[in-house]
């Protein structure tokens, strides 16, 4: 076993014996340490085994030497990577019209993930908001139906949006009993322009009694996924 790692620390030092400490001589061989932290299945504890030394030396190698060069190797930076990643992916908590989002993208091939970013210390904030494509996008679903009296056979359904100054497009979802499902993807821009309010009424039925057309070209949105591959 002696004989193997002596073979192993000569191979890595270029033919050079190697001290426990890592070392050609008396001067630490910082290159042959470089070489080794490439290697991301080179823990530190494996990184002193060849070298015959603990893993705390080789971390305090690290922090003196290369923490900026490799900052993935940095534990604690890991954890919060891994945690964000954990997080982002996670559609625990979310409201019922960012759930449906979700999977209607997922279904489609897009990435989805949740919108977390770093908050004091060791915590993070999840925002009200889900990035497909890398897109910030908010959405809104109804399930009732309205009709502007009882005389009249338009029927639309009601959304709020008060958040879409805050992101890039707006994901609205009519899912009404005894209708078809349908979903818009709207970019904030052309949103707000219609609706300054961002409270809007959309049709449920292509063609419709309405007395006017609306102020949005609903059908132009409707399942346009293509606008979050851009």
């Amino acid at each position: 076993m002696r004989k193997q790692r002596h073979q192993q620390r000569v191979a890595l030092s270029d033919g050079h014996p190697v001290d426990s400490a890592g070392t050609k001589g008396s001067r630490l061989d910082l290159g042959l340490y470089e070489e080794l932290f490439k290697r991301p299945n080179m823990t530190f504890s494996a990184i002193g085994r060849v070298f015959g030394c603990t893993g705390e030396n080789v971390r305090t190698i690290y922090q003196r030497h290369f923490a900026e060069k490799f900052p993935e190797r940095n534990g604690r930076d890991r954890r919060r990577r891994h945690r964000l990643e954990e997080m982002g992916a996670s559609k625990e908590g979310l409201f019922p019209a960012h759930l449906a989002a979700w999977k209607m993208a997922e279904g489609r091939g897009l990435s989805v993930r949740r919108l977390v970013t770093n908050g004091r210390g060791d915590t993070f904030w999840v925002g009200p908001f889900i990035l497909i494509e890398g897109w910030r996008c908010d959405a809104s679903l109804c399930t009732r139906r309205f009709t502007p009296s009882d005389r009249s056979r338009a029927q639309y359904t009601y959304h709020d949006a008060r958040r879409a100054d805050e992101c890039d497009f707006i994901i609205v979802i009519q899912r009404v009993r005894r209708y078809p499902q349908r979903v818009f993807i709207v970019p904030s821009r052309q949103l707000r322009a219609a609706y300054p309010s961002f409270r809007f009424y959309v049709p449920l039925m292509d063609v419709t009694p309405y007395r006017k057309p609306s102020r949005l070209n609903w059908k132009g949105y409707e399942s346009a996924w293509h606008l979050l591959r851009a």
